[in-house]
């Protein structure tokens, strides 16, 4: 039977930090057992939540802001926003259930698709607005690409979505004065004192050069550091805030199902 993914809205009251209680809610007619704070971190750590983060890479390059810039024999496409003309070189993913990173390449993007179906929930960062529509560009199946509603499976947890949200700020209508800011590499900075290995629009110029290794090491990095956020906010319910490190935002937390 599967089952819905409901928002908590207070997590600290329905999770105290000391407490070893359990509780039952009901999703329709079904009761399912809340783990406690300590039991999800167990869960978590044992590798049991059926969840993955990923992470995809270009093939064709970002176009600098002055054409001379343009670098001979590396093909672009026209922009950040020109997904049907990228391509997509690397996945990196991280993998709960088996508790272990993998790529996939063009030989098995079919892989990856069915894994991320049989996912209950899916983390990326800044996905919604670049890897969902990249994959979708790209002709890479999956249902996470179908709209379905987001209390269904698989969940789409998108961190940066997420962070906007909690600080105030609409996922919807960018605007660089308030959402700027809040990017991997600053939340890495902010929450981890560790930074990007690299920079997205270089990733496909060392794939075209033929770096093949250097893209894999980037993309995986990202993977880490999502990871990282999102155990983050597993674990302690907040990140601290990129824009101003002496405050944190408490972020939204879901009842989560595990195997």
């Amino acid at each position: 039977m599967e089952y819905k993914i409901l928002p908590t809205r207070n997590w600290q009251a329905q999770n105290p930090p000391r407490s070893t209680k359990t509780s039952t809610i009901l999703f329709s007619t079904t009761p399912i057992r809340l783990v406690t704070r300590p039991e999800r971190i167990k869960r978590l750590i044992m590798g049991k939540l059926n969840a993955v983060i990923y992470d995809c890479e270009i093939i064709n390059a970002i176009p600098p802001s002055k054409q001379a810039e343009r670098l001979p024999n590396i093909n672009y496409c026209e922009g950040w926003k020109d997904f049907k003309n990228m391509g997509i070189s690397v996945i990196g993913m991280y993998d709960y259930l088996d508790d272990r990173y993998r790529i996939f390449c063009q030989d098995n993007f079919q892989a990856f698709a069915e894994r991320l179906d049989s996912a209950r929930i899916v983390v990326d960062f800044n996905g919604y607005n670049f890897d969902k529509p990249l994959m979708e560009a790209s002709g890479i199946p999956s249902l996470l690409l179908e709209g379905l509603d987001e209390l269904e499976f698989p969940y789409h947890y998108d961190i940066l979505r997420e962070i906007w949200k909690a600080d105030g700020n609409d996922p919807d209508i960018f605007d660089k004065n308030t959402h700027s800011g809040y990017g991997l590499d600053a939340c890495a900075k902010a929450n981890f004192d560790i930074k990007k290995t690299g920079h997205g629009a270089q990733a496909p110029i060392d794939w075209q050069e033929g770096r093949i290794g250097n893209v894999i090491d980037y993309c995986l990095n990202d993977v880490i550091i999502t990871k990282r956020l999102f155990d983050r906010i597993l674990k302690d319910g907040f990140i601290v805030n990129p824009k101003d490190p002496a405050r944190i935002i408490k972020m939204p937390y879901f009842t989560k199902i595990y195997n």
